[in-house]
Parts: structure tokens; C-alpha cells; sequence
């Protein structure tokens, strides 16, 4: 048997396709063994692994683009409207990825890509896709560019900058599932410190969304070479042309300055000796600190040659380095951080006194992975160009942020052989021995919080459990890399796996067992947007300010929608709920929106209810049927930048099997369907009318959701009873009423899809920044102590 034949099942074949996609029949048609992953609520394909398409020989990338035009339809964009602009091919190993961004209407699609892996042999294996279908979209601009501009300033609000933005163009984006033409604004600031990326709706000059492209390491510290490993030795400083300071063929370093913004050759202070060496010695707490200057040098280059062993040539220029980064006054806290943003890295020199964590200072630079993580998210970005955080109608769009950290840790600590993240930092700023390891085992759903740096540790543990099982085989990490070049920008922890095993199954036979083993004990190749949350299970998760995210609007959905099934004959449906705020306080700003029989539709504007309290709030005589949860985050203060929840769900009755869990068919947990009881109808949809044993008057949740505000509620304490549409009843809070919801906001099922019958990985993304000045905003604006205390949380 074929390696790619021992791919799991763990995706969406024909069977599963809504009926709209005409195309699929025909692709399969050609390509029996291809396996589709879809978005929920979406018809295209995000993932297809399994291929074996031979391509002609000659012009690889021009034989690539006219099989995607020819299957255009299938890949979701029309070919008489939208066009594919050939990217620079990237290499890793055998393979070569060809990439190409969708212009529509002649704008540039921002988010919208597709990626073809090709082996060795000219045989395409992956397709990665984020291409849309747009039709006739309106592409009058009423807003001129300079008024874009003037909107882009205000909501920056730049102090110190160059005063000209770096890029002013018109595109097409996608702000919370809706497609329009807008002027995209780029500025590069030192203070606020970002590289802002500003949405302005080209008809009426609103700012839709600003986004801070600007990697922070609040959290994701890895350093095996720190001094609590060893003394320092004596290093070869490769790839350095220059003769007079760090001015080297990848790495361009710098102290106490910002790159791109105010840096020059006086900000070099790592200066050589006669004999060209910089045998300088550690000054821990100096603004000066060349010997900072030089080890991360040293490690970045040693991150850059990894990379390059591979064949990926993404970083293939100087990129600018500023350690020892310490401003006066400090208004973002980046003095206690490290960061990545549009191709420059910024390291800071901590005065521990300003944060309150005693006397001295820590040099981040000390920290090996520290640095090492931070070029790493610039693989990412100059790799698969992943994108930033945004909202559909399931709510926060984030699993490809959890990617992006997951990939910085992992790769660094497979060069320097330390799954121990953050040794010097961690015990100088209180997180105990080390900040996080990749030993500790994370898995989906279960540890999914809404924080990159903590969803990451789910795709680094799992990559670093495969690697050890490998006994540290170089195939794994190499599959890994494989895998991520093949990634689309909107991809999922379930598109990352399934794309790596196929890049393990081509190339990497010997480590497939081990990759699919890992990522099958840590949940990923069936985790999604849509968790099942069994009765009397807690979830936990965090909701942050959306302008902490650059996200439009004043609320702040979770990035999972918590699916509680309720079997025949329950007496209750039980929810307890609590929340926090970044102080530890009690709050009723976090709300929880509950819907029968299909997703809650969230929408940046129009869900309108009154605050819910902490509190067990209960549903009497529940229908029997699926019930969506969503929280949302609402009423941020200046000061406010998140709020951690707690959600407990309690069946109480009814019929139950496998050990009290309600048995639902295709609940997408496995091991359901296998355990149906005898006699149930194999194809029966769900615990609908037509389901055996239920009495054919009580409604089922098409019946409950058939219309706008049909069954999507907010639940509040202080009982006060009211009946919802399918017969039930809930006890509200205070004066609470059902959900008053706009047509925009309603209980009834989306129209592409994604209803309670959806499941699998379904996470759709819009917007995303040209391959070079992309980069993902970690957390901008979150203040240190806030970070710190988090950091200190035990999960």
C-alpha cells in the first residue's frame, strides 16, 4: 500500500459536500484519491491533501495556474472576474510550493491565496486554499487616497513617526464574513510602537479595522544557550561581509533604537577588535551591551542556516535587530518583551523595578530561543504568509495565531535541542524555572483558551511528542516545515496536521507513524470551530479587548462554539458561569449567547442583550436536540484588556449512553457513532422529528431556528421564567428578556452552512499583508503586569 494511502479519515469527502459544490464530483472524478477538508459555513475547500497530478515538464508555475483555472470553480473563485498573480516559488526539501494571490476586479484580495506543493518529481501533492468568490463587487471608490490616509492617522494616532505611511492601496477585504472595497493604509511607528495595518471602507472613509502587525513574546520565551545553561564560549560569527560592526548578509544589528524608524550606524555598539573578533563580555544591565548585540547575532544566524538547509530562501535578506531596547518612558512595556513585526525584531532590557518584580535588569537577548522565536515568526510570514486575527460568524478567527506561536517555539527548540522556554527570563520575573515547556502536553479542544502563546503550546507539544518519538529523526521537524509552506493564510490546527501528513507520507515515510500518532493524542486532526461539550464538563477561555487585536467593534466572541446535545426526555439543562477580569475581579461583562439547533451568528454589531452575571442558570423541559454557546466579551474599560471565563454544562435526565454521554449521530467526536444503541437509524440527521422515539409534534431544531431571533437567548441569573420558541423554558437574569437580535443575528442557520450537523475545522479568515510586510500582532497593547500575571496562571 502507498504511504498516502494511510492518511486518516479525518476530512470531508464527497459525501459531506453541500450540494452547491457542482464542482466536486468532477475533481474527484480525476483525483480518486484526494481527501477535502472544508470551513464551516463555507463550499470551497481549504485543504486537499492525497493528490498525485503529474505535471507537464517545462513551465512548472504556468502548468500549476491553468489546473487551478481549470478547476476554478472547485477552488471556489471565478476566472472571468478574479485573476491568480504568480508569488515567488518557495523550497523545502523535495518539495516546491508555488503560491498565488487572488486580484479581483483588478484590487487585490486581501486573505486570499491558494499554495500547490509539487515533489521532487513534478507531481502536485497540496493544495492550500483561501481563494473566494466575489462576483460583481461594487469598485467605485468614493474616498480618495489622502482621505484614507487622514482616516488612517486619526485611528493610529501616530507621536513619532516618518510621517509617510509605507503603502496606500486599494483592495478588497473581508470584515466579519463580508467582502468590499477598501483602501488598505500601512504606518510604521515608533510611537505607539507598531506596524499598523488600517482598513478604510472605500464608500464611506470608516476605519473598518486597524491591525497592529507586530509580534510580541509576551509569553514565548525558549532559550537552551542562556546562561543558566553555561558559560559563554567562543563562537564563529557567520554570514558577516562587514568589517567594522554586525552588519551581516541576514542579520543587521542595532541597540536601543527602533528599526525602520530611527536607527543608524551610532546605534551599533558591538564594535570588533584589531583582530576583527567581538570578544566582548556580558554587561547585563548596560544600554550598551554589545556582548547582547553579538549572541544574537550569533543565534539568529544559526536559526537563518537551519532554515536555508532546507532550500527555503523566504529570508534571504538583512533583517534589522535592535536589542537592548529600553525607551524612556516605556509606554508599551516592550523594554519586558521581544517582538517581530513587518521583517525587524526588537528586544528589550527590563528594569525589573518598573514592573514591580525587585531590583536589576534582564536582558532578553540573553535568551537564545527568546531571539530565536521571533525569526522564526518571520519564517511564518515570509513562508505562508499566515494571517491576523479577524471574526466570522462563529466569532474570533484565531486558531492561526495559536500556528504561528506553535511554529516559533517548535523550530528553535529542535536546533538547540530545549523544549524549555524562557530559563533566564522565567525565575527573574517570577514564572518559576521556565516559562512554558513543550513537554507539557496540550491538546483540542480542551486547552484551547483564546491566548496564541497558550494555544500554540497545543501544536508545539504535539510536534515535539513526534520528534522524541522519532528518537529526534531531522525528517520530523523537516515535514513540519513542509507542512507550513503548504498552508494557505486562513489555516487551522486540522489543515496544519493533515497538511504536514501529507507531506510525511510523500517524503517522510519513516516518521508518518509517529507525526499521526501525536497529533491524534493531542486532538488535532478533528479540531474545530464546534466543540462538544459533554454534561458536566468545565471549559475555560479568554476574551480580550478587541483593540488589543485590531478588531472592529466593541465586543469580543470566543473562538469556539460550545455544542451541548440534549437527549430525549431531559428534565434540565444546567449552566453554570463565571468571569474575570484581568484583575482576578468578578465581572458581568462576559455573555453568553445560547442558540437551539443551529450556530450562534455572531455580528459586530446587533447583538443586543442585557449583561449576564455569574451564576447557574437552567433551562427547563430542554428540547432534546443540539444547544450552541458563544461568549462574547463586552463593556472593555481603557484599562480592561481581557476577561477569563469559566462554562460548565449539565444534563440532568433523559436517556444517556457510553457512560452518561447523550448520544448524538456525527456529534464529530469519535467513537459516537459506534456506540449508537441498537436499533437507532443509521441515517437519521440528528435528534430531529424524524429521529425514532421522538414525538413527532415536538419541534426539532430546524423547527426551532426558522427565522430571525427563532432561539438564540442570553441567559441571566435572578430566575425569571420564559418560554422559547420550541416549547422550553429559561430562567433569565435580572430583567432580562430573549436575545432581542437583528435579522443579522438571528438562531437561524447560516446560509452557507455550518449548521448542527457541521463539524470538523472550519476557521475562514480575511485580510492579510503583501509576503514581506506581513507579520501577526501578538497581543499590542496588552500591559506587562497583565501578561505577567497571566504567565503565572496554571492551566
Amino acid at each position: 500500500m502507498r504511504a498516502a494511502a494511510r492518511l486518516p479519515s479525518v476530512v470531508l469527502l464527497l459525501l459531506a459536500f453541500p450540494a452547491a459544490t457542482s464542482a466536486a464530483p468532477e475533481f474527484l472524478g480525476r483525483n480518486p484519491g484526494a481527501q477535502i477538508t472544508l470551513r464551516a459555513g463555507e463550499v470551497a475547500p481549504s485543504l486537499i491533501t492525497g493528490l498525485d497530478v503529474p505535471l507537464p515538464d517545462g513551465d512548472r508555475a504556468g502548468a500549476v495556474r491553468a489546473m487551478l483555472i481549470r478547476d476554478a470553480e472547485f477552488f471556489g473563485f471565478d476566472p472571468a472576474l478574479s485573476s491568480l498573480v504568480a508569488l515567488r516559488p518557495q523550497a523545502a526539501g523535495p518539495f516546491a510550493v508555488y503560491r498565488f494571490a487572488q486580484r479581483h476586479l483588478g484590487l487585490p484580495v486581501l486573505g486570499a491565496d491558494i499554495a500547490v506543493t509539487v515533489d521532487g518529481q513534478g507531481h502536485v501533492r497540496i493544495v492550500g486554499d483561501a481563494l473566494v468568490r466575489l462576483g460583481e463587487l461594487p469598485a467605485t471608490f468614493l474616498v480618495s487616497a489622502e482621505q484614507a490616509t487622514t482616516a488612517a492617522i486619526r485611528a493610529v494616532q501616530p507621536k513619532r513617526w516618518s510621517g509617510e505611511p509605507k503603502l496606500v492601496r486599494q483592495a478588497i477585504a473581508g470584515v466579519a464574513g463580508e467582502w468590499r472595497p477598501v483602501w488598505e493604509v500601512q504606518l510604521s511607528t515608533a510611537e505607539p510602537l507598531g506596524s499598523f495595518h488600517v482598513w478604510v471602507d472605500a464608500f464611506s472613509g470608516e476605519v473598518l479595522q486597524s491591525t497592529n502587525h507586530f509580534f510580541r513574546l509576551n509569553q514565548g520565551y525558549a532559550y537552551p544557550n542562556c546562561p543558566e545553561a553555561g558559560n559563554y564560549t567562543t563562537v564563529d560569527l557567520a554570514n558577516l561581509p562587514s568589517t567594522t560592526g554586525l552588519v551581516g548578509s541576514y542579520v543587521d544589528m542595532y541597540s536601543n533604537c527602533t528599526p525602520g524608524q530611527d536607527c543608524s550606524a551610532a546605534d551599533r555598539k558591538a564594535k570588533p577588535d584589531l583582530g576583527g573578533d567581538y570578544l566582548i563580555a556580558p554587561n547585563e544591565g548596560s544600554l550598551s551591551d554589545g556582548f547582547a548585540e553579538v549572541h544574537t547575532f550569533f543565534h539568529i544566524n544559526q536559526m537563518h542556516d537551519w532554515f536555508a538547509a532546507t532550500g527555503f530562501t523566504g529570508l534571504d535578506f538583512a533583517m534589522p535587530v535592535a536589542v537592548n531596547y529600553a525607551p524612556v518612558p516605556d509606554y508599551y512595556g516592550m523594554s519586558c518583551n521581544a517582538g517581530y513585526g513587518d521583517s525587524a525584531i526588537m528586544v528589550g532590557l527590563c528594569n525589573l523595578s518598573d514592573y514591580g518584580l525587585g531590583t536589576g535588569f534582564v536582558n532578553f537577548a540573553y535568551d537564545s530561543l527568546s531571539v530565536m522565536h521571533e525569526y522564526t515568526h518571520g519564517a511564518v510570514d515570509h513562508g505562508a504568509r499566515v494571517d491576523n486575527y479577524t471574526t466570522d460568524t462563529w466569532g474570533l478567527v484565531g486558531q492561526q495565531m495559536g500556528l504561528h506561536e506553535g511554529f516559533a517555539d517548535f523550530f528553535p527548540a529542535v536546533v538547540l535541542d530545549d523544549p524549555k522556554i524562557g530559563r533566564h527570563v522565567g525565575p527573574k520575573t517570577g514564572t518559576g524555572e521556565y516559562f512554558r515547556t513543550l513537554t507539557d502536553f496540550r491538546s483540542c479542544p480542551n486547552d484551547i483558551v483564546g491566548e496564541p502563546h497558550d494555544d500554540g503550546q497545543i501544536w508545539g507539544s504535539a510536534n515535539w511528542e513526534a520528534y522524541v518519538a522519532a528518537a529526534k529523526d531531522a525528517q520530523v521537524p523537516l515535514a513540519v516545515f513542509e507542512g507550513l509552506l503548504a498552508l494557505s493564510t486562513r489555516p487551522t490546527f486540522q489543515d496544519a496536521a493533515n497538511a504536514v501528513l501529507a507531506a510525511a507520507s510523500t517524503a517522510h515515510p519513516t516518521v508518518y507513524d509517529a507525526l499521526l500518532a501525536a497529533y491524534t493524542a493531542h486532538g488535532l486532526l478533528g479540531c474545530g470551530r464546534e466543540v462538544e461539550l459533554a454534561s458536566g464538563q468545565k471549559m475555560t477561555g479568554s476574551l480580550y479587548n478587541p483593540q488589543s487585536f485590531g478588531l472592529s467593534g466593541s465586543t469580543s466572541p470566543f473562538e469556539m462554539q460550545y455544542r451541548v446535545t440534549v437527549p430525549l426526555n431531559a428534565t434540565s439543562l444546567e449552566l453554570t458561569v463565571k468571569a474575570t477580569n484581568d484583575q482576578g475581579q468578578a465581572t458581568s461583562s462576559v455573555k453568553y449567547y445560547v442558540n437551539y439547533g443551529s450556530h450562534v451568528v455572531f455580528r459586530n454589531t446587533g447583538m443586543t442583550a442585557t449583561s449576564v452575571k455569574s451564576g447557574s442558570f437552567t433551562i427547563a423541559n430542554p428540547a432534546p436536540g443540539a444547544y450552541y454557546i458563544l461568549p462574547v466579551g463586552t463593556n472593555y474599560g481603557w484599562n480592561t484588556q481581557l476577561y477569563d471565563f469559566e462554562l460548565t454544562a449539565t444534563v440532568v435526565g433523559g436517556e444517556s449512553y457510553d457512560g452518561g454521554f447523550p448520544w448524538y449521530p456525527d456529534a464529530g467526536v469519535p467513537g459516537l457513532d459506534a456506540a449508537r444503541p441498537p436499533g437507532r437509524d443509521a441515517a437519521a440527521p440528528g435528534p430531529d422529528a424524524a429521529a425514532p422515539g421522538l414525538d413527532a409534534a415536538a419541534p426539532g431544531p430546524d423547527a426551532a431556528a426558522s427565522g430571525p431571533d427563532a432561539g438564540t437567548v442570553v441567559l441571566g441569573p435572578d430566575a425569571e421564567v420564559v418560554r422559547l420558541p420550541d416549547g422550553s423554558t429559561v430562567a433569565t437574569g435580572d430583567a432580562a428578556q430573549p436575545a432581542d437580535l437583528d435579522a443579522s443575528s438571528t438562531s437561524a442557520p447560516d446560509a452557507a452552512g455550518g449548521g448542527a450537523g457541521s463539524k470538523g475545522c472550519g476557521c475562514g479568515v480575511g485580510g492579510s499583508s503583501d509576503p514581506v510586510a506581513s507579520g501577526l500582532m501578538l497581543m499590542a497593547g496588552l500591559a506587562f503586569a497583565t501578561s505577567l500575571r497571566r504567565r503565572r496562571d496554571a492551566r
